[in-house]
């Protein structure tokens, strides 16, 4: 059995993964949801805004976050900033179509991406 299939089965050694999903398109949101539940089973909150995701942090258990890039207000490096100043135990990553000389403390994605790369990451 390879990495990713043990990992998708033992949904990151046993424990429910919960992961926070932050675009300001609604289809991505819906798209990163329905994929990441019916393929591999992994809980799924979504937010629109970054008030929304700071909300959903602040009163819900996340292993991981996600965020588009291009974002109104601050983008998504700068939320990622935030987020690890605010709860530094969270994974995050940033998942844009802009990644061309994109440098952060974080793995960056090109859209459209490979479910397994997050997956991987989700379970280091």
């Amino acid at each position: 059995m390879s990495y990713i299939e043990e990992c998708k089965k033992l949904k990151c050694n046993g424990k429910e993964t919960v992961i926070l999903y932050l675009d300001d398109e609604k289809q991505n949101l819906n798209s990163f949801r329905i994929n990441f539940r019916r393929r591999y089973g992994y809980k799924v909150v979504t937010a629109q805004t970054q008030k929304e995701a700071l909300h959903i942090l602040k009163n819900n258990k996340v292993d991981v976050f996600v965020t588009d890039y291009k974002m109104p207000i601050i983008d998504g490096k700068e939320m990622i900033e935030k987020v690890k100043s605010l709860y530094p135990s969270i994974k995050s990553m940033i998942i844009t179509a802009y990644a061309d000389g994109l440098k952060a403390k974080v793995p960056v994605l090109d859209k459209p991406f490979d479910f397994n790369q997050i997956i991987s990451y989700i379970c280091t």
